[in-house]
């Protein structure tokens, strides 16, 4: 017997296989490759990994059984891959749904509240909401299992040569709570509205329509779009969105035939001549919207995967590459940009540290009150100045070893730098974007400007090392700024 479609999902044969292979080259791609940011790249493989999971459930319940079989049987070695594995198929579905709807979530704040988006993410890490998102679908769609059905012991009648020939088997049985209308609303009506179909997908539907009007009104085009415009982010989010609605649509309607009308249900209001037709129906009703469930699983990777042919591969490189666009981890210009501040040290967190006195009042009080500046004369006392210069030349020096190797984490060069912003805002140390851009300036002066003397090193082009000390700063300081933006995010929400 085939259950319902809120308790499983048994799909229709399928090319599994060829979807698999797709599939894994997706997942490698989007893993090896930059063309989504970290945190949606990995929301991107979690889908995948539902997806192949599903198809596979799908594939070992319904494909391999219904070739040999005509049918799915739940007898004999069938039904414990029944037992087990549609389940497991419940499981990938909800699993793929929570994931589609954090991914709508966090793309609509991302555009309509950045900084609170940020707050967000550093809050809840991915490991956090994948940890949430499996062990709520588990507890869904698998702990009751144990409940609704059980493996018995049953007879086997099979003709041989014109004979029946019984013999020991087991079979896959519904238990009678399953018949039970108050089970029924709370085990499976509420959960279905609630975290499978209507809310999630309603969720999703309008956090798509919201964020496509304010790309309406913003006109945000990036420069991967212009040149590859069919196959931006954002369209790419949204044919998955549009897709996953159209694929739920039937499995909403089906659940709430069945579970809210008792359409099919042994507990339904129907005479008993029309119960059996109506229960043949909802099969029917259930295969299909099952199988546009693993269609829609099972085409996620046209959406996604990206073609290389030599006009795609010639657009990205104009749009991303020029003489002086060079990238923040680059092993060599980090260690001769390194050795100049090296030959400095002493000077240039001092020049530094003169500069933001003289443009931070607030920073000169708070020197003056551990007796390093004298009010009538800004960073008088040598020793103290090269001692707090030196806690931000080995700040600077830090981030340059990092950047020396070539698997260098961005992330952690950012989460440094976050932090010293939001000690800043802690310190209620105020800095203007021009004061940001002179400190900017000084650091690259010391190390490119004409007094600087260097022996023993290999010399770059000066323009290109001031481009890439120009980039490193601009990343570190971008980075201080949004940590005191968080800091102060942060604030408003402990005073709400």
């Amino acid at each position: 017997m085939l259950d319902d479609a809120s308790s499983d999902v048994s799909g229709e044969e399928t090319p599994v296989p060829f979807e698999w292979c797709f599939d894994i080259l997706l997942y490698c791609q989007i893993r090896h490759s930059s063309l989504f940011s970290r945190r949606l790249a990995s929301h991107l493989r979690l889908l995948c990994l539902w997806d192949m999971l599903l198809l596979i459930c799908c594939f070992i319940t319904n494909g391999v059984s219904s070739v040999y079989y005509k049918i799915t049987p739940t007898y004999g070695f069938s039904a414990y891959i029944v037992y087990f594995f549609q389940p497991l198929a419940s499981f990938c579905v909800t699993c793929a749904i929570w994931q589609v709807s954090v991914i709508t979530t966090e793309r609509y704040m991302a555009i309509s509240h950045p900084f609170i988006h940020q707050s967000i993410k550093d809050r809840f890490k991915l490991k956090l909401i994948c940890f949430t998102t499996v062990t709520c679908s588990f507890l869904l769609n698998i702990v009751t299992i144990p409940v609704e059905r059980e493996l018995r012991n049953c007879l086997k009648v099979e003709v041989k040569n014109n004979k029946l020939v019984p013999s020991a088997s087991i079979q896959l049985v519904q238990k009678e709570i399953m018949s039970n209308r108050y089970y029924a609303i709370f085990v499976y009506l509420v959960p279905d509205f609630l975290f499978r179909a209507p809310v999630p997908t309603i969720l999703i539907a309008v956090l798509t329509a919201q964020t496509l009007l304010i790309y309406k009104k913003r006109r945000l085009v990036s420069t991967r779009a212009r040149g590859q415009r069919f196959k931006s982010t954002p369209f790419m989010l949204t044919v998955l969105n549009l897709k996953f609605i159209l694929g739920n649509t039937l499995y909403m309607f089906n659940t709430v035939l069945v579970e809210v009308m008792g359409y099919g249900r042994l507990y339904s209001s129907q005479t008993e001549n029309n119960k059996m037709e109506h229960y043949i129906g909802t099969l029917y009703l259930s295969d299909l919207s099952n199988m546009l469930l693993a269609l829609h699983s099972a085409t996620n990777w046209l959406i996604f995967y990206n073609w290389k042919t030599k006009s795609t591969a010639r657009s990205l490189s104009g749009a991303f590459k020029s003489r002086f666009d060079v990238t923040l981890i680059d092993p060599k210009k980090a260690e001769q940009l390194l050795h100049r501040f090296e030959t400095q040290k002493d000077r240039i967190g001092k020049e530094v540290m003169y500069r933001l006195c003289q443009e931070s009042s607030t920073l000169t009080d708070k020197l003056n009150d551990e007796v390093i500046c004298e009010k009538s004369c800004v960073c008088d006392d040598e020793s103290a100045a090269a001692a707090h210069g030196k806690v931000i030349y080995d700040f600077i020096e830090e981030i340059l070893k990092t950047l020396l190797n070539d698997a260098a984490s961005i992330d952690k060069i950012r989460e440094k730098c976050r932090n010293v912003g939001r000690i800043h805002y802690e310190a209620q140390i105020r800095f203007t974007t021009e004061q940001w851009k002179e400190a900017r300036d000084l650091m690259i002066w010391c190390a490119t400007g004409p007094s600087n003397k260097w022996t023993n090193t290999e010399c770059y082009d000066n323009r290109f090392l001031e481009a890439y000390a120009k980039k490193v700063f601009n990343f570190i300081f971008a980075e201080l700024k949004n940590g005191a933006f968080l800091a102060a995010v942060d604030e408003k929400q402990k005073v709400k």
